[in-house]
C-alpha cells in the first residue's frame, strides 16, 4: 500500500502570549493574624448554617465529643499524621535490613488503620491510645461474661483495673498498688488490714492515684416478670417436628423447658424499640418463674 504525504499549515494569527502572573507579595504577621482570624469566622458562620460542614468522614457519634475528650476527633487526625511519619521512617529502615523495622512498621500501619476505622465508624477497638501509644484502654464492665468451661465453669469473669457496676466494686492489685503507689498493703491473715484506708488516704490526696476521667449515665430500669404459665415454648423450629407439628422431645409433653437469652421491649403500638441480651440463658418451665431486670444507660 502506497504512503500518502499529508501536508498540514497551522494559523496562529490568534495566539495571544498568556499573562505572566505576578507573584504575590509575602504576607506579613499581622495580615496573617487578621486572615485566620477572617476564615474562623467564616468556618463558624458555615457551620451553624450546616452542622456536618468541616465533618466530612467523621462518625456522627463523634460530632459532639467535648475538646478535652481524650479521643476527640482532632486529636485523631494529629496522631494519624505523626503515625504516618513514623511508619515512613520504619519502612526506609526496613530496605536497610534494620532487626525489629518489620514488626514496628507493621504496628504503626495498624494503629493507622485502627483510627481511621475510628473515624469511620465511631467505634475505638486499639487496646492503646495516644500519639505514640502511650496510654493503655481500660475496661469496663457493662453485662458480666462467664466461664463455660474449665474449673471455674459458672463464674463471672474479672480483670484487675477494671469498674464492676453491678458489685459497685473496682478490682485492684495489691502487688500493682504496692509497686505504683507504695501503700505497703498488708496481706497475711494475721496483719492488721487497714488497705481500705491506706487507699482511701491515697485518693484524697491525689498523690499517688487519680482518676483519668468521670462519666455521668442516666439509667432507667425495666422489671419483667415472666409467669410460670407463659413462655415455655419456643419458636425454633428443632422444638417441633416437621411433618405434624408435634413436640421433638416426649417429655416436653406434660413439662416443656426453654432457655430464655433475650428480651424484647415494644411500645403500645406493639412496635420492637430494643433487645436486651441476657449475659446468662434462664431454664423457664411451668414450675419456674423469673423477674428479669432490664437497665438502660443513657
Amino acid at each position: 500500500m502506497a504512503k500518502k504525504k499529508i501536508t498540514s499549515i497551522t494559523d496562529n494569527s490568534k495566539w495571544v502570549a498568556p499573562k505572566i502572573k505576578k507573584k504575590r507579595k509575602p504576607m506579613s504577621d499581622e495580615q496573617k493574624a487578621a486572615a485566620v482570624e477572617r476564615l474562623a469566622k467564616a468556618r463558624e458562620k458555615k457551620a451553624e448554617a450546616d452542622p456536618s460542614y468541616g465533618k466530612s468522614g467523621v462518625h456522627e457519634s463523634l460530632w459532639d465529643l467535648p475538646k478535652d475528650h481524650q479521643l476527640h476527633p482532632d486529636k485523631i487526625k494529629v496522631w494519624i499524621k505523626t503515625q504516618g511519619e513514623l511508619a515512613r521512617t520504619e519502612r526506609a529502615q526496613v530496605k536497610q535490613n534494620v532487626k525489629g523495622a518489620i514488626a514496628k512498621l507493621a504496628d504503626h500501619e495498624g494503629y493507622v488503620r485502627h483510627m481511621k476505622s475510628y473515624l469511620k465508624h465511631g467505634d475505638w477497638v486499639d487496646m492503646f491510645y495516644g500519639e505514640y501509644q502511650e496510654k493503655k484502654i481500660r475496661g469496663r464492665g457493662r453485662a458480666l461474661g462467664y466461664y463455660w468451661t474449665g474449673p471455674n465453669k459458672g463464674k463471672a469473669k474479672r480483670d484487675v483495673g477494671t469498674f464492676y457496676p453491678d458489685l459497685g466494686i473496682i478490682l485492684l492489685s495489691a502487688s500493682q498498688l504496692d509497686a505504683s503507689a507504695s501503700m505497703a498493703s498488708a496481706r497475711s491473715a494475721d496483719a492488721f488490714d487497714d488497705n481500705g484506708m491506706k487507699f482511701y488516704n491515697s485518693m484524697v490526696t491525689g498523690n499517688k492515684v487519680q482518676a483519668r476521667r468521670e462519666e455521668e449515665i442516666t439509667s432507667t430500669n425495666f422489671f419483667c416478670r415472666v409467669n410460670n404459665k407463659r413462655y415455655n415454648f419456643s419458636s425454633n423450629p428443632t422444638f417441633f417436628t416437621g411433618s405434624d407439628g408435634a413436640l421433638t422431645q416426649q417429655t416436653f409433653f406434660k413439662d416443656p423447658k426453654v432457655y430464655i437469652t433475650s428480651v424484647g421491649m415494644y411500645n403500645d403500638e406493639n412496635e420492637l424499640l430494643a433487645i436486651a441480651k441476657l449475659s446468662k440463658p434462664i431454664l423457664k418451665s411451668y414450675s419456674r418463674e423469673a423477674i428479669i431486670k432490664v437497665k438502660l444507660d443513657f
